[in-house]
Parts: C-alpha cells; sequence; structure tokens
C-alpha cells in the first residue's frame, strides 16, 4: 500500500503573506524588464537616427537658402527685391515666407559648417522619433521598430531646407493635439495651456515655413470637430474656447514679416503650374507609394477599427494626409508620421493589446527576441532607404556633396563673365558662391519665375529653335551645364545644341558638370588653351567616344582624360575611360596603373567590373 504523504498544511495568514511576496517579486521583476526593454527600445531608435542622418548636405537648394539667410542677417531685413538671377533684376523677391529658417540655416552654417547643419538635421528627426514614441512607451516592443520604419520612410525628405522645421512642428502638433483629447475631464489644465502651446507652434511655424503651417490648422479642425462629436454641444464652454483658439490660429498665418505674402504665396503655389516641373511636388508612381506605405495605411486604418478613440480625428486626420501624400511626393513624410501617431494612440488604449504586452512582460525572452526582429526588419528597411539615397554619390558620412564647385572654380580662376546659363538645379549653388558678382539664369525658387519662364526654358533643352530665341534674347556668354542626373536623356539637355553649334566650345568638363563658353574675343585665350576637341559628356558618361576613334585622336583623348583627371576631385569616369583606351591600345601596365588607381580612390565603385 502506497502511502500518499501530504506537505503539512500552513496557517491561512502565512499563505496570504507567501502569496502576496510572491505577487509583489513578479510585478518588481515585469516592472524592471519592462524599464529594460523600454531602454533597449530608445537604444535602437537612437542608433537608427544617428545612422541614418549621417549623410553629406547634398541638396541644391540649401545653398541659396543659406545665401538668403546671410543677406538677411547682415542688413537686419526681408529681402525685397531679387538680389540672385538677372533674369529678374528689379522684381520682387517672393521667396520671403521661409525667412526664420534661412536665418537659422546660415547661422548654423556659419557657426558649424556641414558638421553643424547635420548635427541639426539629426537633433530634429530625433525630436520627431521622440515625439511619436512618447505616444505609446509602454509597447516598446512594436512602437520602437515602427518609430524607425517610419523615420526611414521619410529619409528622403531629411534634406537641409526649411521643411526639415515643418517636419518636426506638423510632428509636435499632431501629438499635443492627440494629447488634449487624451486628457480627463477633471485634467483642467490642458483645456488651456495645449491650445496655447498649438497657438506658439503656429506662429513659430508660419515664420520658418510660411503656409505649411495650414497643416496645423487641418489637424486643429479634426480636433475641434472630434470635441464637438463627444459633447454634443455648440454651447459647451470648451468649445466656444476652442473656436475662439481656432479663430487665432487662422489669424497666426499674418503674424508674419512677410504679412500677407504667406496668403499669396500658397494661392500662387495652388495655382500656379511650375509645380509639373518639380519632382518632389509630382506623385510617385503607385506602386512605388503601395511598396512603401501599404503597411502604415494597415496598421493606422486596423488600429482605429479595432479600437475606435477618437474615430473621427483619426480617420479625418489619416484620410487629410493620405490625400496630401497621393498629391506629391513631399507630403508623404506627413502622412507616415501623422499614421504612425494615430497607430501608437489608438492601440495604447486598446485593452486586448494591454493585456497581451502585460503577459508578454512575464516571458523576457519572447519580448525581447519580438523587439530584436521587428527592429532588424526596420532596420533593413533603413538599409535600402539609407542606400538609395547615398546611391548618386558617396554621400556617408559628414560633409557636404558640391558637384558644381570645380565648374565654379574654373569660371573665377579664367574671369569668364557676361550673361551665362545654367541648369535648374545648380543655380542654387552658383549663387551662394557667385552673388554679388555673378548672378544666374535661374535657381530653384520655381514659383518666382513662373510657368511661362520655366516652361520656355525647360523646351529650350531639346528645342534648338527656342535655344536660339533665349540666346538672342539674353545674350548668353557661357553656360554651366548638370549632365549626370540626365543620362537617360538622349541628347542631354541643352547640350545636344551646344555641341553641333560652332559658336561655342567645351573648356570644362567633369563626372558633374559641363562648361561651354561663346567663342568671343574675351574667350579665345581660354578656348585655345581648355578647348575639348575629341572628348564630349556624353563622350565621357557612356565612353562612346571610344567607338568612333580616328587613330590621329587617342594621343589627344588621352591628355583630355589626364587633364580631367588631375582636377581636385578627379574623376571616376575618366578614369573608366581611360582604361579602356589603354586595353584597346594593348598597353597592360598602363591598364592595370589605372585600375589600382580606381580602387585606391573608389573601393565601392562597382562600375569598373564593365572595364573591358
Amino acid at each position: 500500500m502506497t502511502r500518499l504523504i501530504l506537505a503539512p498544511k500552513l496557517p491561512l495568514s502565512s499563505r496570504c503573506i507567501c502569496f502576496t511576496s510572491s505577487t509583489t517579486f513578479l510585478w518588481y521583476c515585469s516592472n524592471v524588464f519592462a524599464r529594460f526593454l523600454r531602454t533597449v527600445g530608445i537604444i535602437f531608435v537612437l542608433a537608427a537616427v544617428l545612422w541614418l542622418c549621417a549623410f553629406k548636405i547634398a541638396d541644391f537648394d540649401f545653398w541659396w537658402h543659406i545665401k538668403a539667410g546671410e543677406i538677411m542677417w547682415q542688413t537686419q531685413d526681408l529681402i525685397r527685391t531679387d538680389p540672385f538671377a538677372y533674369t529678374r533684376a528689379g522684381l520682387p523677391y517672393l521667396a520671403t515666407h521661409e525667412w526664420l529658417a534661412q536665418i537659422i540655416l546660415f547661422i548654423v552654417w556659419h557657426l558649424g559648417g556641414a558638421t553643424g547643419v547635420i548635427v541639426l538635421r539629426t537633433v530634429i528627426v530625433l525630436a520627431i522619433a521622440a515625439l511619436l514614441l512618447s505616444r505609446n512607451m509602454r509597447d516598446i516592443w512594436f512602437s520602437a521598430p515602427l518609430t524607425i520604419f517610419a523615420v526611414a520612410l521619410a529619409l528622403a525628405g531629411f534634406v537641409d531646407r526649411p521643411q526639415l522645421f515643418t517636419f518636426v512642428l506638423f510632428t509636435a502638433f499632431f501629438v499635443l493635439a492627440l494629447q488634449y483629447l487624451n486628457r480627463t475631464d477633471e485634467d483642467k489644465r490642458f483645456g488651456k495651456i495645449i491650445p496655447g502651446i498649438l497657438l506658439i507652434i503656429e506662429i513659430l511655424w508660419v515664420n520658418l515655413h510660411g503656409a505649411a503651417a495650414v497643416m496645423g490648422l487641418i489637424i486643429f479642425a479634426a480636433l475641434f470637430f472630434q470635441r464637438l462629436i463627444t459633447l454634443r454641444s455648440l454651447r459647451s464652454s470648451e468649445i466656444r474656447f476652442l473656436l475662439i483658439a481656432g479663430v487665432c490660429m487662422a489669424a497666426a498665418l499674418l503674424v508674419s514679416p512677410s504679412g500677407t505674402g504667406n496668403i499669396s504665396y500658397l494661392w500662387n503655389l495652388l495655382n500656379d503650374k511650375t509645380v509639373i516641373f518639380i519632382r518632389e511636388w509630382a506623385p510617385r508612381p503607385l506602386a512605388s507609394y503601395l511598396r512603401d506605405l501599404t503597411l502604415l495605411w494597415l496598421l493606422a486604418l486596423g488600429s482605429i477599427a479595432a479600437t475606435r478613440r477618437h474615430v473621427f480625428f483619426a480617420v479625418s486626420t489619416l484620410l487629410a494626409f493620405g490625400i496630401l501624400s497621393r498629391i506629391a511626393f513631399r507630403h508623404e513624410m506627413l502622412f507616415a508620421f501623422a499614421a504612425t501617431a494615430i497607430t501608437f494612440e489608438e492601440l495604447r488604449w486598446n485593452p486586448r493589446v494591454r493585456d497581451w504586452t502585460e503577459r508578454l512582460l512575464h516571458r523576457p525572452a519572447l519580448a525581447a527576441g519580438l523587439l530584436l526582429l521587428l527592429s532588424l526588419g526596420a532596420g533593413f528597411v533603413a538599409v535600402q532607404k539609407s542606400a538609395a539615397t547615398v546611391a548618386a554619390a558617396d554621400l556617408r558620412g559628414y560633409g557636404t556633396f558640391e558637384p558644381a564647385k570645380d565648374a565654379f572654380d574654373f569660371l573665377e580662376q579664367q574671369k569668364v563673365a557676361g550673361h551665362g546659363f545654367n541648369t535648374y538645379d545648380i543655380g542654387g549653388y552658383l549663387e551662394y558662391r557667385g552673388h554679388p558678382s555673378r548672378p544666374v539664369f535661374m535657381d530653384g525658387r520655381n514659383i518666382d519665375f513662373g510657368y511661362a519662364f520655366l516652361s520656355t526654358t525647360f523646351f529650350a533643352a531639346q528645342s534648338p529653335d527656342v535655344w536660339k530665341q533665349l540666346d538672342d534674347r539674353y545674350d548668353f556668354t557661357y553656360a554651366v551645364l548638370s549632365y549626370d542626373p540626365f543620362t537617360d536623356v538622349r541628347p542631354f539637355p541643352y547640350i545636344g545644341h551646344l555641341e553641333k553649334n560652332p559658336q561655342w566650345a567645351l573648356v570644362y568638363l567633369d563626372d558633374w558638370m559641363a562648361v561651354y563658353v561663346k567663342d568671343t574675343p574675351a574667350h579665345r585665350a581660354i578656348i585655345d588653351r581648355y578647348r575639348f576637341s575629341v572628348l564630349t559628356p556624353e563622350g565621357l558618361e557612356f565612353g562612346s567616344v571610344l567607338g568612333h576613334l580616328l587613330p590621329e585622336q587617342i594621343a589627344v583623348l588621352e591628355r583630355e582624360l589626364l587633364r580631367i583627371m588631375n582636377g581636385s576631385e578627379g574623376s571616376f569616369k575618366a578614369h573608366v575611360v581611360l582604361a579602356n583606351l589603354y586595353g584597346l591600345g594593348n598597353l597592360p601596365q598602363d591598364r592595370a596603373n589605372v585600375l589600382q588607381d580606381i580602387q585606391r580612390r573608389w573601393p565601392k565603385r562597382y562600375k569598373t567590373l564593365e572595364i573591358r
């Protein structure tokens, strides 16, 4: 007979003490692990942002922004008359809506150079990430990876321009609006403080980025109607207060030195057809849009359907900024931040998600594994987006990317003067370096130049007759042309005309720029010394110069390639063409020397594999 031995039964008081002690211990462990998990999630986000933002200043418009900021800082006044383009001499300067952002960018550049500007960019993006995370720190296992994902999707918009300030102010406005909606009725402080803070943000916003502050009005309107739906009374003191606050925010659009200029600029932007020429103002192809943003759409809509908290606010803002994201690429970043904040806010109040997270905290291995797995997935997207950002050149790290630098130096050293023609993208850099002695033909201010001017100029890129009309009107003496971004256009814009025109001579060429001068007595010495007689931009870009090379041109081509290679930045493309030239000429040692130089200077450029 087997005897069943039972443990002695403890008194009830002892059992309660043991149970209480065990529960307290488990609660303490889960809290410690929650803090640990939160710390790890924050570190992941911090590391991702620091890495994503570590790329060189490469936006062409950055240069005219800091030059405008410098002028205003020195004169202590807004710019009234166009100081940059000789084609707008004496005409009003319209781009006054970004005056404060331009001054800030100039000061940071003046004090800290490229490093200072990149640090500013990084701080702004960190602030955006912190604001998003603040809406759901509890569920860090998915809020940290989703924050990394959203920041990575917005990476293309983190250029060093006034729109950077819009991104952080938009996110702050959105998060504060959610904070207002979630306040308790007993907490009367937020009923007055948050609208006041939103008004301050609106005033700051309108001075940093002009009419972009209209986004704040959209968010506040959604907040107002959400509270109206909740309270169901127009007579509520809160509704009256919010109505007054909304009127003040609308009036804040005028609280700027440019006054009504913000409104008129927005009106011009909405009605001006020049946006069709600007890539960031056009929508992306639907396939690539859905590839990047479908997950955010599904998460936001799914969380709204699951929780149904502040439905009107969530749905109306999601749709508003979703529609804007399909109108223009530059609005996709706003949608990414709005969708992420909505997802965090809704799931934060979802009881099922809350219970699941609490259970997860009692399973440290599973929670840490989920955080790591989701972060790796978001990190994979971040790596892809970062690679796309730095693909055009070696942009990883701190510093500046100035493809027109050597071309401008050539103009200055050779004292090339007169009316210069320049392509749209590089106008800002040329006026940064050349103001006030070397006014440009045009820069990135599409509204200032207008549809008629830009349409004629862009049409002239492929039409010799329209180009001749421009030349007759402005009497160009030289042309600085960016050709590398247009390698899919044949012939190259404007270059196709100049190559066929005996009045023009190519006198400078590198991997990015070509400089032509008109054959005049003032330019005769420059042409005699620097004219390229064999090499052309297309011949350098595609190596096609080797396909129709005459024997007597071989030595000339070699000299021209060596001249480009000896520039301050060297020339990857010239190295490749010269290596191929030596290969065709059966000069293996010379070819090996060039290849060795390529591998030393550009170890990550895989185009060298195409060398015959």
